[in-house]
């Protein structure tokens, strides 16, 4: 990190870990997308905040330690999506239909943050996914499934999250 750069990025290898991850202004309209998705999961107003994003914690917005612990999970993974697209030299490509009547736009170059946006969610989702019966498998070793079942419950029966089939 080199402090005579500027850094305002434009994907530049020389910025800070912070920017990379919260501060950078391409992801702004994702993090506001990942915490209205968790809010809406939760059925709890969560804020944008960096240190609940990057550090998983909540300052007390969180009752019950199960909620607490999803999420964080969530927050890391929405991170680590970060971390895993940020060198991609393409951007990922999302399918784009002029035909569309659904969509707001008749210009590609300005549908892009949209879909790509969506295309983000639809990662992070799936990262998530994959996850889940690796937890499980901990938690059935441990003899906690109590546990995984009042963690995940909310997250699984939400029909947003694409998660069925896991308990």
């Amino acid at each position: 990190m080199d402090p005579t750069r500027d850094q305002h990025c434009t994907r530049d290898p020389h910025c800070t870990v912070f920017h990379m991850v919260w501060k950078c202004p391409k992801l702004t309209r994702y993090w506001m997308d990942i915490f209205s998705f968790i809010s809406k999961v939760l059925v709890l107003p969560i804020q944008p905040d960096p240190s609940l994003a990057l550090l998983g914690h909540t300052g007390g917005v969180m009752d019950s330690v199960e909620s607490r612990t999803l999420l964080q999970l969530l927050m890391f993974y929405a991170s680590k999506l970060i971390v895993l697209r940020w060198n991609r030299l393409a951007t990922p490509k999302a399918p784009h239909r002029r035909d569309d009547s659904s969509c707001r736009t008749t210009n590609f170059r300005e549908a892009r943050p949209i879909l790509l946006n969506y295309r983000a969610m639809e990662e992070w989702k799936e990262l998530v996914k994959k996850a889940l019966p690796c937890y499980k498998a901990v938690y059935m070793s441990r003899g906690c499934t109590d546990k995984f079942i009042a963690i995940w419950m909310v997250w699984v029966l939400n029909y947003n999250t694409n998660s069925p089939n896991v308990f």
